[in-house]
């Protein structure tokens, strides 16, 4: 199982550390306390799930019903998932 730290998942995401803590506090991204105080690290699945269900375009609509530039921007999405996440585990 990987883990991230918040400078880690903020670092792929281009966000700021306080952004992805205000995530993890409202119940958007799920996170796992490893010690006291602020240890907080990220499974690789909950930050997948995260990237998913916050899809513009969710993935179960038949391609009959999507608009060809749709699929491109769902492909590209997928193709940038994938890289944000090869990227994460470049900076181990």
């Amino acid at each position: 199982m990987k883990l991230y730290t918040v400078r880690e998942v903020a670092k792929i995401f281009k966000a700021s550390e306080r952004t992805i803590y205000t995530w993890i506090e409202a119940g958007y991204l799920r996170a796992v306390q490893i010690a006291e105080g602020n240890m907080i690290r990220i499974r690789e699945e909950d930050l997948i799930d995260f990237i998913q269900r916050h899809l513009t375009i969710p993935e179960d609509i038949p391609q009959t019903l999507r608009s060809p530039s749709k699929s491109r921007i769902i492909a590209n999405m997928k193709a940038n998932m994938k890289s944000l996440l090869e990227e994460g585990e470049s900076l181990k």
